[in-house]
């Protein structure tokens, strides 16, 4: 990862592997459960919770609840949270 690839990172709040991780993985898969999120980032459901916040406050992704089952929650990246992922995984940008 270069410098600028971190200071990308850091200016977003981006700052864990776990981060990092989360980030590569909406961008590879879209919209995803909290469940299976936290399953390929192999951590527990607080610590995902805790990633999913920090990502919410920093304007990187947005939450929804399942229609049908309210206790699902999913998450996507917003615009700048594509942005962000792209140009911290050295991707290039979608046009």
């Amino acid at each position: 990862m270069t410098t600028s690839q971190i200071k990308t990172a850091r200016t977003h709040g981006v700052t864990s592997v776990s981060q990092f991780a989360a980030l590569e993985f909406l961008m590879d898969h879209g919209r995803s459960a909290t469940g299976p999120l936290g399953e390929h980032l192999s951590t527990s459901k607080a610590n995902i919770t805790g990633v999913i916040d920090g990502f919410e406050a920093n304007g990187l992704i947005v939450r929804s609840r399942d229609r049908l089952d309210r206790r699902v929650i999913f998450v996507s990246l917003t615009w700048l949270g594509e942005e962000v992922a792209r140009a911290v995984h050295g991707r290039p940008a979608l046009v």
